[in-house]
């Protein structure tokens, strides 16, 4: 199927998602979305040129997460040109966020734990996920270099002991104000939404992207070993992702006890015997913090999540200290 299908749980339970119950190998891409409708064309665009490994295809799939913009409109135009197959889905009482919203998509996969009814996803569902090779999660406002997902893909299959591998980030430069006509009715949109800005937006980019350098030359004088899994594009064994859930007793893939659920996830995936590692050139291209309001938001929220991570997750879950702390 090339074009956009909205689905349910109940459509994984009862066979409604194919119209076959053969399928060959497939990448799947999970995407998280809560009012992206300026940045999802971009996103899909990156996915329609990439460059697939041979013999593999690509399945989307869009958790939509109280959606209240165009979101939905935005991919369905968007995809009318691309003829991708996307699939999207309606998060319900979900109040978890972006951990809820990827974890019902997981469900669609692996079954919903928490169904009072326990049913099982179909047999013909189950067919499909044995079909897939890899999982990637990518946030709804990154932008993939073409080789991206190829690149990813052969380094996740290069061992069969690793069970993640992430990309390498790059902040998305706004674009000069000075552009835009001053009478542009969509002048004041833009900038807000970041795709231009002033002097100073683009130096607290700058800042970002020099620590984003020094952090990934880290991970990769460390024997590319990646800190995290991060969010924003990641490539996981299935298999992998899989012993994660069963292990840790999950509603889906995530956990939702810290802020930083991608670095809980990485810690997760190495406790079950796994290697995490960085790419050593697979790119994307993310959003950026552009201004000091919204980088300190970030960076507080990473040294929550970091915090809780040490004090409660790693008691709770038994990882051994000299493990855990040397990724700090």
């Amino acid at each position: 199927m090339a074009d956009t299908q909205v689905v349910t749980y109940d459509d994984a339970v009862h066979n409604r998602l194919f119209n076959t119950g053969s399928f060959s190998s497939r990448i799947v891409v999970m995407i998280p979305a809560h009012n992206e409708e300026d940045s999802i064309a971009d996103v899909l665009k990156s996915l329609h040129e990439q460059s697939l490994p041979k013999g593999i295809e690509m399945d989307i799939f869009i958790a939509l997460d109280h959606c209240t913009d165009n979101t939905e409109k935005a991919i369905r135009t968007c995809n009318k040109q691309y003829k991708m197959p996307v699939y999207l889905l309606h998060t319900l009482n979900n109040q978890q966020r972006k951990v809820g919203a990827l974890n019902q998509l997981y469900q669609l996969f692996w079954g919903n734990p928490n169904d009072p009814d326990h049913k099982e996803v179909g047999r013909q569902q189950q067919s499909y996920t044995r079909s897939i090779v890899a999982f990637v999660g990518i946030d709804a406002d990154v932008y993939l270099d073409k080789e991206c997902i190829r690149t990813l893909w052969t380094e996740l299959s290069h061992n069969h002991k690793i069970g993640a591998v992430s990309a390498n980030y790059t902040c998305l430069m706004p674009e000069s104000a000075r552009h835009i006509l001053r009478n542009d009715p969509d002048r004041e949109r833009l900038i807000r939404k970041g795709k231009y800005g002033n002097a100073l937006n683009r130096w607290w980019v700058a800042q970002q992207n020099r620590e984003f350098a020094q952090w990934t030359m880290k991970q990769k004088y460390s024997s590319y070993f990646a800190e995290i899994a991060g969010g924003q594009c990641s490539i996981f064994r299935p298999e992998a992702a899989r012993e994660v859930r069963e292990h840790y007793k999950l509603n889906g893939l995530y956990d939702d006890k810290s802020d930083t659920e991608d670095l809980l996830l990485t810690q997760y995936i190495r406790a079950c015997g796994w290697v995490c590692i960085i790419s050593k050139k697979a790119r994307c291209y993310v959003d950026s913090m552009k201004t000091l309001h919204t980088y300190s938001s970030q960076r507080n929220k990473w040294v929550s999540g970091t915090t809780d991570l040490r004090r409660n997750i790693l008691e709770d879950y038994g990882f051994r200290n000299a493990d855990f702390l040397s990724i700090f």
